[in-house]
């Protein structure tokens, strides 16, 4: 009897285990399943890339520029996942229609932390246009998730699952027709902030000394009084001079000329000039030196 008792625990154990072993996944599709039944899909094996998250976006770009769909596999215990991951290419998107979430925030309507996930990307979603800086409708809305150089694989890996499982909890909680179009984006460079106009001009009333480029140095530089408003410039003899054209010698504009020295011009387009100082008919200044070399 007790023989039996222990062959019938040891049955029950193995089928236990066997349905284990031969449980089922969920399998989900992303952004739906008849989008897969498309013939220009090109598999990306994502563990592929040895730790390097820009080798895998830049893979996506290529494959979306030669008009193919990128397709990545990913998995966990309970769920196997198939995504097409997409780029943003030279298409036109709406800032609006676009989440963008970053390892530890999302930018949305403002900046939100990471663990508010699940609460902006619902309103993202079923925003119907109502917010205007959320998207205008579901099948616009747009997830770019952004990485950066020092991201690995593995870690936009565990982000794209999770963006996905949030996103599984949603449909479950609406009625609403939604899908998750997922876009992998590298961070925008920001350009230097311009500074502001004339922040390189001396701004006043200054004594400069001429300095007669046709002299080469052979004769001492003479004096004049400098105004200078915004980027335009007085030159005024101060009596140290006698040149012709009377007490005002120039006026004019101040600018930057393609060869980074500051010319004294009458035109925006002389900066294109091919010669200037010396004795040619622009004038080079020197704001450091207080000097301008002429002719």
């Amino acid at each position: 009897m007790g023989l039996k008792i222990t062959i019938f625990c040891l049955f029950v154990l193995f089928l236990s285990i066997s349905c284990k072993m031969t449980k089922t996944k969920n399998i989900t599709y992303y952004p739906n399943k008849e989008i897969f039944l498309r013939g220009d899909l090109v598999e990306i094996n994502i563990d592929s890339f040895e730790g390097k998250s820009f080798d895998f976006f830049y893979e996506v770009c290529e494959i979306v520029d030669q008009n193919s769909t990128p397709l990545i596999k990913i998995e966990d215990e309970s769920t196997e996942k198939y995504i097409m991951p997409y780029c943003f290419g030279n298409g036109l998107y709406y800032t609006r229609n676009v989440l963008n979430i970053f390892k530890d925030s999302i930018i949305s309507d403002t900046i939100y932390h990471i663990n508010k996930l699940k609460e902006i990307l619902k309103k993202h979603l079923i925003n119907h246009g109502k917010n205007p800086k959320l998207s205008d409708s579901p099948d616009r809305a747009i997830v770019s998730i952004i990485i950066d150089s020092t991201e690995s694989i593995a870690s936009l890996r565990t982000r794209m699952l999770e963006v996905s499982k949030v996103f599984d909890e949603i449909i479950n909680e609406t009625d609403e027709n939604l899908e998750l179009k997922i876009f992998i984006d590298i961070p925008t460079p920001i350009p230097p902030i311009p500074p502001p106009p004339f922040l390189e001009i001396p701004q006043g009333t200054f004594k400069y000394e001429l300095y007669f480029a046709e002299f080469g140095g052979r004769m001492d530089n003479s004096t004049c009084d400098v105004e200078i408003q915004g980027n335009r410039i007085k030159i005024i003899q101060d009596g140290t001079t006698n040149l012709t054209g009377g007490k005002v010698i120039f006026e004019g504009l101040l600018i930057k000329h393609k060869s980074g020295v500051w010319i004294l011009a009458d035109e925006e387009n002389e900066k294109d000039a091919e010669e200037v100082g010396g004795c040619t008919e622009i004038p080079v200044i020197y704001f450091e030196k207080k000097l301008i070399e002429w002719c």
